[in-house]
């Protein structure tokens, strides 16, 4: 599993949105992994970067709902 899969789940699994540090805690304790800040920082950037995640001003991690076809049409040719 990526690290990228595993913040999915993280911020999926999490009543309220989390932090980086809850995150990195959530893959610690659910998949045994000890991953740098940075590691995760990066994947948690490139997550934002493909609109599979959110991030607030105070670095809460949301993640963000998949458009339906018809939303994504008209978005496309919207005037």
């Amino acid at each position: 599993m990526s690290v990228q899969n595993w913040i999915t789940r993280a911020v999926e699994a999490s009543s309220t949105p989390p932090k980086l540090r809850d995150i990195q805690r959530f893959i610690d304790e659910t998949f045994h992994e000890e991953l740098a800040v940075d590691t995760l920082q990066n994947a948690l950037d490139d997550l934002v970067k493909q609109d599979k995640l959110s991030c607030d001003s105070e670095g809460r991690y949301q993640t963000v709902k998949s458009t339906s076809k018809e939303d994504a049409v008209s978005r496309l040719f919207k005037s």
